[in-house]
């Protein structure tokens, strides 16, 4: 899951860009962050950017290799965990990825780590 999202990260990096991975415990939460400083996504392709087989850009992804598969499996990863992933991005400043999972999940009525 997260090779995915830093392999994004990389493929639609610059020469200049910076790319930082966190990985922290917030609140009984798993958060995860991916921030890079590469091409970023429009206000358009975020609202698709989870659909199988979606690419943002189609050149690129030629180039590089991208199947369009990697954030709708990420996606679908993080919901069967009840967590939830958030994109932010700016043309030509970055995109942040922002995943957070429970450390612990519902099971009847008990927690289980």
């Amino acid at each position: 899951m997260l090779i995915n999202i830093i392999d994004n990260s990389i493929k639609y990096a610059n020469v200049k860009s910076i790319i930082k991975v966190k990985l922290y415990r917030d609140k009984g939460n798993c958060v995860i962050t991916v921030e890079d400083s590469g091409i970023g996504i429009s206000k358009e392709s975020l609202s698709k950017i989870f659909n199988p087989f979606y690419r943002v850009n189609k050149k690129i992804c030629r180039e590089r290799g991208n199947s369009g598969l990697g954030l709708a499996i990420v996606k679908a990863i993080v919901d069967k965990y009840d967590g939830n992933i958030n994109i932010e991005s700016e043309i030509n400043k970055g995109t942040k990825v922002k995943i957070k999972i429970p450390l612990f999940l519902q099971v009847g009525n008990n927690l289980v780590k």
